[in-house]
């Protein structure tokens, strides 16, 4: 089980159909794929409506419209999708729309996976418009409030902007600061674990 979360991959955008068949750019019509992706993000919405809170007070369509006239937003979207990453809208903050990236663990093959510090900032930097580093507080939002598990087997580099950094710059998600506090609220074995990244995206 994975907590309050829907079961991910496939089976869980299919699950809910999105209520929308049609969706159109203002200068013209999306694409099929982009179309096709953008119901699979309102399949995952309406599958996490009565999961995660004060999900239901955000109307999708105001979303859909946000991202059918953002394409830069869009392919960010499906870039972290074609990662293996499953992004979720999750929450609004000051009008902004968050998707975080809900698989439980990244997958094998995914560039996520085996990363350096280094490595997952130069990824970041280069990475589509509003794409970042998950921040720690909104990492331990999703597993200690949402309930979601994430990364039970693997270290995950976060967003070191509310923390002292590292030498490379990053703090595995298991410890904040110098070593200091846990920030999951379970015991997890890291001796042989990987190192991965997750991202989010504000729109």
């Amino acid at each position: 089980p994975m907590g309050i979360n829907a079961p991910t991959g496939p089976e869980a955008d299919q699950a809910v159909e999105p209520k929308n068949e049609s969706v159109q750019l203002a200068q013209g019509e999306l694409s099929p794929e982009q179309i096709a992706f953008i119901n699979k993000l309102e399949s995952r919405f309406r599958l996490n409506i009565d999961r995660i809170p004060d999900l239901d007070k955000i109307q999708w369509s105001e979303v859909e419209a946000r991202l059918s006239t953002r394409p830069e937003i869009l392919e960010s979207l499906q870039s972290m999708e074609a990662d293996g990453m499953e992004p979720h809208l999750t929450g609004q903050i000051n009008g902004s729309f968050i998707f975080d990236e809900l698989v439980r663990r990244v997958p094998d093959r995914s560039p996520r996976r085996e990363v350096s510090a280094e490595e997952a900032m130069s990824y970041v930097a280069q990475a589509g418009e509003g794409i970042e580093l998950t921040q720690p507080d909104r990492y331990k939002t999703l597993i200690n409030d949402f309930g979601i598990e994430l990364d039970v087997h693997d270290m995950t580099w976060l967003n070191p902007n509310q923390f002292h950094p590292t030498e490379e710059g990053l703090v595995p998600c298991g410890f904040l600061g110098n070593g200091g506090a846990v920030i999951q609220e379970r015991e997890s074995d890291y001796k042989d674990s990987l190192t991965v990244f997750r991202c989010s995206l504000v729109c």
